[in-house]
């Protein structure tokens, strides 16, 4: 079976130098902890949450230009790995 990957923008009104996470949430370094509890029951410590809410755009471009020259597949395992 084919999987068809297709790019959606969850907040295309963010800037392209993002915004700060507590200016979308209002408990922001709540959930931060939360994320690095969460994580270290895991076992998975060093867990650093952002601090900004990125603007995603320049990696959805991006991505079609893989998809243009044939490469997405190698672009998004690299991109989900970073």
């Amino acid at each position: 079976m084919a999987v068809d990957w297709v790019g959606y923008e969850l907040h295309p009104e963010t800037p392209p130098g993002g915004v700060p996470l507590s200016e979308w949430l209002p408990n922001a370094e709540a959930m931060r902890g939360y994320v690095q509890s969460f994580a270290a029951s895991f076992g998975i410590d060093g867990v650093v949450p952002p601090r900004v809410l990125a603007s995603s755009r320049r990696f959805h471009a991006a991505a079609q230009y893989a998809r243009d020259a044939g490469r997405l597949d190698g672009f998004r395992a690299a991109a989900f790995d970073a």
